[in-house]
């Protein structure tokens, strides 16, 4: 299964979890069956106005490595050529971790 990052600015990335789980009316089954394995199958990582994304680099390959179950990873960032979204261009690795720029709830939804 495909592992979900969201890189954004400041609480929007935990926002739009938290209206993902409201608008299906409970946090998907999947984000609870990967959860039980001890793999996550949604992550976070805000990014603030004071944050060094060079500082962040580090995390956010925790991060990618965490979710990545052998099926890769889908990175979801809010502004193409902001900061989160520059960040997640670092993180690439064609075929095997993509990026989509311009999050919103319902591409989180279906995906």
């Amino acid at each position: 299964m495909i592992g979900i990052l969201i890189i954004a600015h400041d609480t929007l990335p935990e926002s739009l979890v938290k209206a993902v789980t409201h608008v299906l009316g409970t946090k998907p089954p999947q984000f609870e069956v990967l959860a039980d394995l001890g793999a996550p199958r949604i992550e976070t990582l805000s990014v603030a106005a004071t944050d060094d994304p060079f500082d962040l680099l580090p995390t956010a390959r925790e991060r990618v490595r965490q979710l990545d179950t052998g099926d890769g990873v889908l990175i979801f960032s809010d502004i193409y050529g902001a900061t989160p979204c520059n960040l997640a261009g670092k993180l690439v690795n064609p075929g095997h971790v993509e990026v989509v720029a311009g999050v919103s709830l319902p591409m989180l939804v279906r995906a």
